[in-house]
Protein backbone atom coordinates (compact mmCIF):
# COMPACT_ATOMS: atom_id res chain seq x y z
CA UNK A 1 0.00 0.00 0.00
CA UNK A 2 2.98 2.47 0.37
CA UNK A 3 6.60 1.96 -0.48
CA UNK A 4 9.70 4.47 -0.20
CA UNK A 5 11.96 4.63 -3.14
CA UNK A 6 14.96 6.98 -3.29
CA UNK A 7 16.41 8.09 -6.68
CA UNK A 8 19.41 10.75 -7.40
CA UNK A 9 19.52 12.96 -10.50
CA UNK A 10 22.74 13.59 -12.50
CA UNK A 11 22.74 17.44 -12.54
CA UNK A 12 25.69 18.19 -13.44
CA UNK A 13 25.70 20.36 -16.84
CA UNK A 14 22.67 22.09 -15.99
CA UNK A 15 22.92 25.40 -15.33
CA UNK A 16 22.64 27.64 -12.79
CA UNK A 17 18.77 28.55 -11.49
CA UNK A 18 15.36 27.31 -11.42
CA UNK A 19 14.44 24.18 -12.63
CA UNK A 20 11.35 21.99 -12.58
CA UNK A 21 11.38 18.09 -12.20
CA UNK A 22 8.55 16.03 -13.16
CA UNK A 23 8.06 12.67 -11.77
CA UNK A 24 5.40 9.94 -13.31
CA UNK A 25 4.80 6.64 -11.01
CA UNK A 26 3.11 3.78 -12.66
CA UNK A 27 1.64 0.64 -10.78
CA UNK A 28 1.88 -2.25 -13.45
CA UNK A 29 -0.80 -4.60 -11.31
CA UNK A 30 -3.45 -1.35 -11.61
CA UNK A 31 -2.15 0.74 -14.43
CA UNK A 32 -2.98 3.36 -12.29
CA UNK A 33 -0.20 6.20 -12.85
CA UNK A 34 0.68 9.27 -10.72
CA UNK A 35 2.78 12.63 -11.54
CA UNK A 36 4.42 15.20 -8.75
CA UNK A 37 6.49 18.26 -9.83
CA UNK A 38 8.45 20.38 -7.49
CA UNK A 39 11.48 22.67 -8.30
CA UNK A 40 14.58 22.63 -7.25
CA UNK A 41 17.67 25.36 -7.29
CA UNK A 42 21.07 25.16 -8.59
CA UNK A 43 23.56 27.06 -6.52
CA UNK A 44 26.97 26.91 -8.33
CA UNK A 45 28.99 30.30 -6.92
CA UNK A 46 31.94 31.11 -8.64
CA UNK A 47 34.97 31.19 -6.28
CA UNK A 48 36.34 34.81 -7.63
CA UNK A 49 32.52 35.91 -6.77
CA UNK A 50 32.04 38.27 -3.67
CA UNK A 51 29.87 36.55 -1.42
CA UNK A 52 26.46 38.81 0.79
CA UNK A 53 28.30 39.40 4.35
CA UNK A 54 25.73 40.44 5.67
CA UNK A 55 25.02 39.54 9.78
CA UNK A 56 22.06 37.06 8.47
CA UNK A 57 24.62 35.58 5.73
CA UNK A 58 27.45 35.06 8.34
CA UNK A 59 25.10 33.19 10.54
CA UNK A 60 23.51 31.46 7.51
CA UNK A 61 27.57 30.31 6.63
CA UNK A 62 28.43 29.52 9.87
CA UNK A 63 25.77 27.00 10.55
CA UNK A 64 26.43 25.24 7.21
CA UNK A 65 29.75 23.96 7.87
CA UNK A 66 29.10 23.28 11.87
CA UNK A 67 28.68 19.61 10.95
CA UNK A 68 31.96 18.95 9.31
CA UNK A 69 34.05 21.92 10.57
CA UNK A 70 36.73 20.98 12.60
CA UNK A 71 36.85 22.79 16.03
CA UNK A 72 39.55 24.88 15.17
CA UNK A 73 37.84 25.75 11.68
CA UNK A 74 35.05 26.73 14.23
CA UNK A 75 36.99 28.98 16.29
CA UNK A 76 39.06 30.83 13.41
CA UNK A 77 35.48 31.75 11.60
CA UNK A 78 34.40 33.01 14.55
CA UNK A 79 37.58 35.34 15.56
CA UNK A 80 37.79 36.90 11.96
CA UNK A 81 36.24 39.89 10.78
CA UNK A 82 33.70 40.17 8.14
CA UNK A 83 35.91 41.21 5.55
CA UNK A 84 37.71 38.11 5.85
CA UNK A 85 34.96 35.38 6.42
CA UNK A 86 34.49 35.44 2.64
CA UNK A 87 37.90 34.15 1.72
CA UNK A 88 37.54 31.34 4.72
CA UNK A 89 34.21 30.24 3.06
CA UNK A 90 35.42 29.60 0.03
CA UNK A 91 38.72 28.60 0.99
CA UNK A 92 36.65 26.17 2.88
CA UNK A 93 34.83 24.49 0.58
CA UNK A 94 37.74 24.51 -1.78
CA UNK A 95 39.92 22.55 0.16
CA UNK A 96 37.24 19.41 0.16
CA UNK A 97 36.94 19.57 -3.12
CA UNK A 98 37.08 16.12 -4.18
CA UNK A 99 37.57 16.33 -7.39
CA UNK A 100 39.53 20.13 -8.26
CA UNK A 101 40.34 18.97 -11.30
CA UNK A 102 36.50 19.16 -12.16
CA UNK A 103 34.43 22.43 -12.63
CA UNK A 104 31.86 21.32 -10.41
CA UNK A 105 32.80 21.02 -6.43
CA UNK A 106 30.77 17.64 -6.00
CA UNK A 107 31.60 17.42 -2.03
CA UNK A 108 29.89 20.72 -1.54
CA UNK A 109 27.09 20.14 -4.09
CA UNK A 110 26.28 16.77 -2.65
CA UNK A 111 26.36 18.36 1.03
CA UNK A 112 24.13 21.26 -0.06
CA UNK A 113 21.75 18.58 -1.46
CA UNK A 114 21.51 16.74 1.79
CA UNK A 115 21.24 20.24 3.84
CA UNK A 116 18.20 21.56 1.89
CA UNK A 117 16.71 18.33 2.21
CA UNK A 118 17.16 18.34 5.65
CA UNK A 119 16.12 21.63 6.23
CA UNK A 120 12.82 20.83 3.84
CA UNK A 121 11.80 17.07 5.48
CA UNK A 122 12.65 17.39 9.11
CA UNK A 123 10.79 19.18 11.85
CA UNK A 124 12.91 21.06 14.34
CA UNK A 125 12.06 23.77 16.79
CA UNK A 126 14.73 25.24 14.94
CA UNK A 127 14.55 24.71 11.37
CA UNK A 128 14.90 20.93 9.88
CA UNK A 129 18.60 21.21 9.54
CA UNK A 130 19.42 21.69 12.88
CA UNK A 131 17.29 19.39 14.01
CA UNK A 132 18.77 15.76 15.29
CA UNK A 133 17.59 14.02 12.39
CA UNK A 134 18.93 16.52 9.84
CA UNK A 135 22.07 16.85 11.54
CA UNK A 136 22.37 12.45 11.42
CA UNK A 137 20.97 13.34 7.61
CA UNK A 138 23.53 16.08 6.67
CA UNK A 139 26.51 14.10 7.90
CA UNK A 140 25.88 10.10 6.73
CA UNK A 141 23.77 10.80 4.04
CA UNK A 142 20.36 9.22 3.27
CA UNK A 143 19.85 6.04 5.72
CA UNK A 144 19.88 2.52 3.66
CA UNK A 145 16.64 1.50 5.74
CA UNK A 146 14.05 3.12 7.71
CA UNK A 147 12.14 1.76 10.12
CA UNK A 148 8.79 3.36 11.58
CA UNK A 149 6.81 2.59 14.55
CA UNK A 150 3.54 4.90 15.58
CA UNK A 151 2.50 5.89 18.69
CA UNK A 152 1.05 3.19 20.76
CA UNK A 153 -0.50 3.02 24.54
CA UNK A 154 2.41 2.58 26.16
CA UNK A 155 5.41 3.90 23.39
CA UNK A 156 5.91 6.92 21.57
CA UNK A 157 6.57 7.68 18.11
CA UNK A 158 10.40 6.21 17.09
CA UNK A 159 12.49 5.64 13.97
CA UNK A 160 14.97 3.40 13.75
CA UNK A 161 17.97 4.52 10.87
CA UNK A 162 19.99 1.71 9.48
CA UNK A 163 23.14 2.42 8.03
CA UNK A 164 25.06 -0.48 5.68
CA UNK A 165 28.75 0.90 5.24
CA UNK A 166 31.97 -1.01 4.06
CA UNK A 167 30.32 -4.46 5.78
CA UNK A 168 29.62 -2.59 9.16
CA UNK A 169 26.19 -1.49 10.15
CA UNK A 170 25.42 1.65 11.96
CA UNK A 171 22.28 1.96 13.65
CA UNK A 172 20.54 5.49 15.40
CA UNK A 173 17.07 5.66 16.93
CA UNK A 174 15.08 8.59 16.92
CA UNK A 175 12.07 9.64 19.37
CA UNK A 176 8.97 11.96 19.10
CA UNK A 177 8.71 12.64 22.54
CA UNK A 178 6.49 14.99 22.60
CA UNK A 179 4.43 13.71 19.67
CA UNK A 180 4.74 16.56 17.61
CA UNK A 181 6.95 15.29 14.89
CA UNK A 182 9.95 16.53 16.25
CA UNK A 183 11.87 13.43 16.78
CA UNK A 184 15.43 13.45 18.85
CA UNK A 185 18.38 10.92 18.67
CA UNK A 186 18.39 8.48 21.78
CA UNK A 187 20.70 5.96 20.74
CA UNK A 188 23.10 5.05 18.28
CA UNK A 189 26.08 2.63 17.37
CA UNK A 190 28.10 5.12 16.14
CA UNK A 191 31.07 5.63 18.77
CA UNK A 192 31.28 9.52 18.67
CA UNK A 193 27.52 9.43 18.96
CA UNK A 194 25.25 8.99 21.62
CA UNK A 195 24.86 5.55 23.72
CA UNK A 196 21.46 4.45 25.64
CA UNK A 197 20.57 1.05 25.40
CA UNK A 198 17.37 2.21 26.65
CA UNK A 199 15.62 3.80 23.54
CA UNK A 200 12.65 5.51 25.96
Amino acid sequence: SSSIKMEALDIRGLEGGEHLVTINITDPASGKTSTTQDIFYIQQPDMATNLPMDSESIKRYRNQIKYIATAEEMQIFDSLPPTDKQGFILGFWKSRDTSPETEENEFMMDYFSRYNYAAKNFRGKDGGENSDMGRVFIIYGQPDDIERYEMQFQTKAYQVWQYFTGGGRHTFAFVDRNNEGIYTLVHSTVIEEIKNLVYF
